[in-house]
């Protein structure tokens, strides 16, 4: 299904700002590819590279003249990102929290939805967020996604949640059978659509659902 926001990859412009389509020098070749920053890693793909770059193996990491150059020993990976490559270096030096990509803070009244692991709930509440029962109630839902089954769940969320509340889907990373994707679909038919992608942990991705501004029931005459 086609993604507006993806038109984006024709240019250097990071969609969302933390993927883009740019000129890449990386194992001694220069080639157009995308990239797709990580909360622990840059991911590489051209059309004959797949590769990633750990940022915990990194010994330099600079941003000059719109590149950005990451060096772990004697390799050398250089990206084209122009103004952004500073704050493409500023974030991998200084990785934001796992509630901040959340959108959760002190306060926030969050719901979950069966299937949370026991780790992500003790972070939201030791970062004083409130958990509440009602979906209606909550500024932040996560749902867990084990099987494409769940992505019925979202119908029963666009249904209860507030205008300004947001759906945090989460799914197991490397699972052909339910990717990106397969969410994204899935949210736009029903009502969603999807703001943010983010990397909640080693094992599990997650895509940002609100509701259109044209849709809620404050925009409507």
């Amino acid at each position: 299904m086609h993604r507006p926001c993806r038109k984006a990859l024709d240019t250097r412009i990071p969609v969302m700002g933390r993927e883009a389509r740019c000129t890449i020098e990386h194992g001694g070749q220069t080639f157009t590819g995308r990239v797709l920053l990580e909360t622990t890693e840059l991911l590489i793909r051209g059309d004959a590279v797949k590769a990633s770059i750990p940022f915990a193996g990194l010994t330099a990491i600079d941003a000059k003249d719109g590149w950005l150059e990451l060096r772990a020993g004697r390799a050398r990976t250089r990206l084209e990102l122009g103004k952004d490559a500073e704050r493409w270096a500023d974030r991998i030096k200084n990785p934001p929290s796992l509630l901040k990509k959340l959108g959760i803070a002190e306060g926030t009244a969050v719901c979950l939805v069966v299937g949370i692991p026991p780790a992500l709930r003790a972070e939201i509440e030791g970062g004083g967020a409130r958990i509440v029962r009602g979906r209606g109630q909550a500024d932040v839902i996560l749902l867990a996604v084990a099987s494409a089954a769940d992505l019925d769940t979202l119908h029963d969320l666009r249904a209860e949640m507030r205008d300004e509340a947001a759906v945090w889907a989460t799914w197991a990373k490397g699972r052909r059978e339910l990717t990106e994707t397969h969410v994204r679909a899935a949210a736009l038919e029903a009502g969603l659509v999807d703001v943010k992608v983010a990397s909640v942990s080693d094992v599990l991705s997650g895509l940002k659902l609100v509701i259109r501004r044209a849709d809620r029931a404050g925009s409507k005459k």
